[in-house]
């Protein structure tokens, strides 16, 4: 099944193709020859999951988004005290290739070309030499070994004058040291690294992930280098628009002039965008639209933080473990007992934010493997939420109807942005009946959804012989009760043996009562508990029977309901006048009312391990 979030990502791509504006950069003939109409979109998240769409993994170079990378490396070698000495954290409020030095020929921030450059330079060379490390550390960010476009570095260097000059001004102030021309050279060389935006993705995720690359758990920097880089990008990563672009879009970011940009939004994700085309800034304009459209939908801006981080999904387990409050005849439940597993249920709670949503709708998908026919999202716990989700929301119910599958949610609030069209309850309870509803439909027989049942189908009547079970009927009342009206109350005398014959009923239980068994009067009197609903065939009244032979249990008709009283003086004249025969219809009520409790003690049960 195709993730609806790649589906939403498509759809994106499809409309931000549309835009033709900018053009390649041409400071190099390689760069010029960027492909205008190569456009790819990935996300990678913080436990590793990636999303790629169009030309995600064509390869272009890494440029400018390497100074970002080199930073983390000068800083883990020297420290922040020695790299802030020689550059600055300020934007410059210049083009990325201004000579922005400060009087003492101080870079204003590591993200421009001279404080990149002079960056490069403090990388310590080690045994192995600087372009080597180089690789090998931007290698542990992306998770993937990676290799530097030869064409490009030898154009990097031809048409570097620029750089070569800002290079030597900084020596001059005693900013760089040592050897410049060999500065300058692994500079060209790390803009000239291949990437993918795939490679970039997982670059951006490992700086969301605290420094660790989600996909083979390897750290490539500090926390606290982590926390500067991505400080310095998110005043100084999108050069002259930086300010522009933290007020609209909200989130740390590098771009650069092969047309890749990254964006990332710590705890959660890491985005990337590959297109060549660039705006005034030297940005990429589709990158550039990318990351403005998703920042919206999915709301990464920084002022929408959420509250602190939980496990989002709550629990995943088959309705079987938590099954519905209705009660039905033995054949319906041994339909339930062999096929309840199908009907998946997947707990949600906490604010539901990209990454939120994402593991949820991953936790979705994965509870539909086999043979499982509806998935019952419960959103009772769920805080604020994406408006994209409903667009998510209604690919994955089409995607559930493509295979002939179904998708509900517990919504009682209305509070979740869901398309119209998907079905929704109030409670999980109502939910699950739904679901086995559903199961009993599908694999039962007429035997277990009786609309109307006869006599012949009460348990009073299972193990008692034809004659005796046509005295039986003799016995009975047949009584009816409209949708709505009260059959039982809690305080009553026991008025006998009820065996609904068609329709559907509940039964409640007052959470307060007095010594007595009484119900209260005034607020107290509204506080009650749904203890189950009752189909055809099945019996009540008989459980108060144990409480002095008071009610307990409210009993509403949610139909039109009919069905057959056996009265409790017909019970008391059958004990007196022929002990025999009652007893055999007192062991029925016994069985049936064991079976029952029996029942709900298995409930009870597995309502108990899922709160364990």
């Amino acid at each position: 099944m195709e993730s609806p979030i790649s589906q939403y990502l498509g759809t994106v791509h499809r409309e931000i193709s549309t835009l033709d504006e900018g053009q390649p950069s041409h400071s190099t003939p390689v760069l010029a020859e960027g492909d205008p109409d190569g456009f790819g979109i990935a996300i990678a998240t913080v436990d590793g999951h990636v999303y790629e769409v169009g030309d995600a993994g064509q390869e272009f170079t890494i440029q400018s988004i390497s100074k970002a990378l080199s930073y983390a490396i000068a800083l883990e070698d020297h420290g922040f005290g020695f790299v802030d000495e020689r550059i600055d954290v300020e934007p410059s409020g210049d083009a990325f290739n201004e000579i922005s030095l400060q009087t003492n020929g101080r870079p204003d921030n590591p993200l421009i070309n001279a404080g990149a450059i002079a960056t490069t330079a403090l990388i310590d060379p080690g045994r192995e030499g600087r372009a080597a490390r180089i690789l090998e550390a931007y290698g542990r960010f992306a998770g993937r070994e990676l290799h530097v476009d030869e064409a490009s570095h030898r154009q990097e260097s031809r048409y570097g004058d620029r750089n070569r000059a800002m290079g030597y001004l900084m020596k001059s102030f005693g900013i760089i040291e040592g050897d410049v021309e060999q500065a300058l050279d692994d500079y060209f060389l790390q803009c000239s690294i291949s990437v993918t935006a795939r490679d970039l993705a997982l670059v951006a995720a490992t700086l969301a992930n605290n420094g660790v690359n989600p996909v083979t758990g390897v750290r490539a920097a500090t926390p606290a280098v982590n926390a500067r880089v991505l400080s310095v990008m998110s005043t100084c990563g999108m050069y002259d628009d930086s300010g522009h672009w933290m007020t609209e879009v909200g989130i740390p970011a590098k771009s650069g002039v092969g047309g890749g940009i990254i964006a990332v939004l710590s705890g959660e994700m890491g985005l990337a965008v590959y297109s060549p085309p660039l705006d005034e800034h030297g940005s990429s304009v589709r990158g550039v639209e990318t990351c403005r459209r998703l920042a919206g939908d999915l709301q990464l801006h920084f002022a929408h933080a959420t509250a602190a981080a939980q496990a989002t999904v709550r629990g995943v387990y088959p309705v079987s473990e938590s099954p519905s409050q209705v009660r039905r005849n033995q054949e319906a439940q041994d339909v339930l007992d062999e096929y309840a597993a199908r009907a998946m249920v997947v707990e949600l709670q906490g604010d539901l934010m990209f990454a939120a949503v994402d593991s949820s709708v991953r936790a979705i998908i994965d509870a539909v493997e086999g043979d499982v026919v509806t998935v019952i999202v419960d959103g009772r716990r769920v805080g604020k939420v994406l408006d994209a989700s409903a667009e998510i929301f209604r690919n994955l119910r089409e995607s559930f109807a493509g295979e002939g599958r179904e998708l509900v949610v517990v919504d009682p609030e209305g509070l979740l942005p869901l398309p119209e069209g998907i079905r929704t309850f109030d409670t999980k309870d109502s939910a699950a009946a739904w679901a086995e509803d559903l199961i009993i439909e599908r694999y039962g027989s007429e035997d277990s959804r009786p609309e109307r049942v006869g006599l012949l189908d009460s348990p009073l009547a299972a193990h008692i012989s034809a004659e005796q079970r046509q005295r039986l009927g003799g016995l009975l009342e047949r009584r009816q009760a409209r949708e709505g009206e009260e059959i039982l109350t809690p305080g009553e005398d026991f008025a006998g043996i009820h065996m609904i014959i068609s329709g559907r009923v509940r039964q409640s239980l007052p959470v307060r009562m007095d010594e007595a068994g009484d119900r209260p009067s005034g607020d107290a009197a509204r506080e009650e508990l749904t203890v189950g609903e009752l189909s055809p065939g099945m019996t009540f009244g008989e459980g108060c029977l144990g409480f002095s032979d008071r009610q307990i249990l409210r009993v509403t008709a949610l139909d039109d309901v009919e069905y057959f009283l056996l009265p409790a003086a017909v019970l008391d004249r059958l004990d007196r006048e022929d002990p025999a025969f009652a007893l055999l219809v007192w062991q029925a009520i016994a069985r049936e009312g064991y079976r029952q409790v029996g029942h709900q003690l298995r409930e009870i049960g597995l309502r108990t391990s899922q709160m364990g």
